[in-house]
């Protein structure tokens, strides 16, 4: 399900760039971000400082303050700040089956869960503070959203350049990755989808993800003025994503290897439609928007398709343990059985014998 998130949030941001689509392609990318609602408690502020950046603005982020803008992904953050002292608590439960998997999930909180939120909201965020720092304002509300969008924007260009200095400190850590390590616990969101052991380059896989999303906002944001280059390094940057999944094959599961690489070859050749729409001559507009629909539909549809097998392999695989210790612990009893009868068949052959 990450991977669908993912590819809508790429997709669903293309209107922004300076390419002339059709109402209905900027409606129909508009929607895809509302696919899962989320409550922005930042809201209300949107009217007090318009956002200047033209196309972002019609996109729909009419204020120009960061907390508005990155609302949805800052109330996701409030959230799981307070499930905390709940998960906490429930791992001190009495109830051994609850402690257990709560204890569980709190290694996790420590760096997993943040990992996780910071990697999924890094294109939002990225986003956000970009079109603060496009708008400065005197207004005080103004000037303390800017200063929080500087503060996140430092965080954004050190992100990448962290993860890489920390792959590079941790190569036997992250290939000795097991679900029981402590190192898994709290870095395991960075790995455990990608094939550490067989592929040098898998374990990379974030640093090259969070890169494209900052290049991708900032050519959004910042090369509106020169539309055919913009497009261009859009292409570039939906092809550079798709090689790195052909050549180095980063997913351990079969299944998300062929169905990512399939996604982003989609997503290759919605970046490349799109440009028609830079052309003068638009005769086949209504072709060519259809083809740009389906082929997103196609993609999103390819991504629901691995979560349903992905399930019903994790089913497959449960069913398949569960015969295996039923069988083990069968095997068990005979032979202990065996070892009863052996016993007992020796008993008596001393008694006769001693008579």
């Amino acid at each position: 399900m990450w991977s669908l998130i993912n590819t809508v949030q790429i997709l669903a941001l293309i209107p922004i760039s300076k390419n002339k689509l059709t109402p209905v392609l900027v409606g129909f990318f508009s929607s895809l971000n509302e696919v899962v609602p989320i409550p922005n408690p930042f809201e209300p502020l949107q009217e007090k400082t318009p956002n200047t950046h033209r196309k972002s603005s019609d996109y729909g982020f009419e204020s120009s303050l960061f907390l508005t803008n990155a609302g949805n992904s800052l109330s996701v953050m409030i959230v799981i700040l307070m499930l905390w002292p709940v998960v906490s608590g429930l791992s001190k439960c009495k109830v051994k089956f609850i402690q257990k998997k709560f204890t569980k999930l709190l290694s996790e909180y420590k760096y997993g869960v943040f990992i996780r939120f910071w990697v999924q909201s890094y294109l939002e965020i990225c986003l956000a503070v970009l079109i603060q720092l496009w708008n400065f304002s005197t207004e005080p509300l103004a000037i303390a959203n800017w200063v929080l969008g500087v503060v996140f924007g430092v965080f954004l260009l050190v992100s990448p350049v962290l993860v890489l200095r920390f792959i590079a400190k941790k190569p036997e850590q992250i290939t000795r990755l097991t679900e029981e390590s402590a190192f898994y616990g709290m870095f395991g969101s960075l790995f455990y989808e990608f094939d550490v052991k067989g592929g040098k380059f898998a374990r990379y896989f974030y640093v090259f993800f969070v890169l494209r999303r900052l290049l991708y906002c900032l050519n959004l944001m910042l090369m509106g003025a020169f539309p055919v280059m913009q497009s261009l390094i859009n292409i570039f940057l939906a092809l550079g994503s798709l090689g790195y999944l052909v050549a180095v094959k980063p997913y351990s599961e079969s299944i998300l290897q062929v169905t990512n690489t399939v996604s982003e070859l989609g997503c290759f050749a919605v970046f490349g439609l799109v440009n028609y729409f830079l052309g003068e001559d638009l005769n086949y507009e209504k072709q060519v928007e259809e083809v740009i629909i389906y082929t997103t539909l196609a993609v999103m549809g390819v991504q629901v398709l691995a979560s349903v097998l992905i399930f019903f392999q994790t089913i497959a695989e449960l069913v398949k343990r569960r015969r295996a210790r039923k069988k083990a612990v069968v095997e068990e009893l005979q032979i202990e059985e065996t070892k009863d009868n052996s016993k007992a068949l020796e008993f008596f052959r001393g008694r006769k014998m001693g008579a």
